[in-house]
């Protein structure tokens, strides 16, 4: 069984990934994705805007 955590984020992830990865001391394989986007809110503001646009075109 593997795991993934992916975080999508404005702040860097990395320290907090690797706390939470290496706390774990169960069977489960984990892995950690961090995507930091120092635009955060206004890329996930545009995207949404992008998303109601072409719901409404289609």
């Amino acid at each position: 069984m593997v795991q993934l955590l992916f975080t999508f984020t404005g702040n860097d992830p990395r320290n907090l990934l690797r706390t939470n990865t290496a706390a774990y001391q169960g069977r489960v394989k984990r892995f950690a994705v961090g995507l930091q986007v120092s635009e955060h809110q206004a890329f996930v503001a545009n995207a949404y805007s992008k998303a109601v646009a072409d719901a409404r075109d289609s």
